[in-house]
């Protein structure tokens, strides 16, 4: 009647234990390993109590179809772990890409220029991802309608390519600084 009992309650602690993972699961692209490997330990936990009491008959050699099953489950679920791991990591890698050109983009607005376009390569080493260059396209804000513009003493050619180079450079000083990438990998194009 214990074994019954134990049998019954296996079963249930699998049912459990496939829902959580099912809901844990982010999304359809892992769903067929995780059938997978829950229909694998189904077959484990249904035919163990009948695999323990053949090889308790030495029917069995040591249990060896327990153990191929349990075996083939665990590379099943090794499999399916690294893949999970490896997407999360892209996704934490593209995120990261994202939020350094957020920053550039602010930096960029807070310097009076508008960011176009903005590349940025990121590099996983050890635990750690660092940026590694960043690639802008910047314009001049527009001044806001409305606004009034007060005429400037220019000395030079008036072009305002010295006031723009200026900005392009402390713009680049204060992402290289931020992210403690070297000036050179930081490329700032005005357009």
């Amino acid at each position: 009647m214990q074994a019954i009992f134990d049998w019954v309650k296996g079963i249930v602690f699998y049912l459990i234990f496939v829902t959580v993972i099912s809901n844990l699961v982010p999304g359809k692209k892992y769903e067929k390993y995780i059938r997978l490997f829950t229909g694998m330990l189904l077959i484990i936990v249904v035919t163990k109590p009948v695999i323990q009491l053949a090889a308790k008959g030495e029917l069995l050699e040591e249990g060896s179809i327990l153990e191929f099953f349990e075996d083939g489950a665990s590379e099943s679920l090794d499999g399916a772990k690294s893949e999970f791991e490896h997407a999360q990591e892209e996704k934490l890698i593209a995120e990261y890409e994202k939020q350094v050109g957020q920053y550039a983009k602010a930096q960029a607005s807070q310097m009076g220029m508008q960011a176009q376009r903005v590349q940025v390569e990121v590099q996983k080493t050890g635990q750690e991802i660092l940026p590694v260059s960043i690639v802008m396209e910047v314009t001049a804000q527009k001044k806001e309608s409305g606004s009034v513009d007060i005429p400037q003493i220019v000395i030079g050619d008036g072009s305002g390519k010295r006031e723009t180079d200026t900005k392009r450079q402390a713009l680049q000083e204060a992402l290289s600084q931020y992210y403690g990438i070297e000036k050179s990998r930081i490329k700032i194009y005005v357009s």
